[in-house]
């Protein structure tokens, strides 16, 4: 996902397995029903956040968001030229803190729009870790 690429089946077919597990399993009573179908539960819990997180991965900030944001920056910073003040070298240096706000806040949203590729990068040592354990 980091590259852009497929993702790959193993995941998939991890979950096709525990499913399997999960749907051959011989209950034998109504506790061991239970908890089969709580397994089932979770695991489609689990299904559905990982879809959740592949759909994500593909998506980034919408262009209508990216045109709100832009244009809110240049209004903002825009709107203090409107109240001129008395001294010219406080009113400058607020705008351009202003403007260096806006602009940093611009650029983390734009590190953050991927969240497996850029400065502000999810590594996937927390699920390699967690599929080492569990396998």
């Amino acid at each position: 996902m980091r590259e852009g690429e497929t993702v790959a089946s193993t995941g998939a077919q991890t979950l096709e397995r525990l499913k399997t597990a999960i749907a051959e399993a011989k209950p034998d009573g109504d506790w061991q029903e239970s908890r089969q179908a709580e397994a089932a539960n979770q695991l489609w819990q689990v299904y559905q956040s990982r879809q959740a997180r592949l759909e994500a991965a593909g998506e980034g900030v919408n262009s209508v968001v990216w045109f709100a944001l832009i244009i809110g920056g240049i209004m903002s910073v825009s709107f203090p030229y409107l109240f001129g003040g008395p001294n010219l070298v406080p009113h400058v240096i607020i705008v351009v803190a202003l403007t260096a706000t806006i602009t940093l806040l611009l650029f983390a949203i734009s590190q953050m729009e991927n969240p497996f590729s850029g400065g502000a990068q999810v590594n996937p040592d927390a699920f390699r870790a967690a599929t080492e354990r569990l396998l």
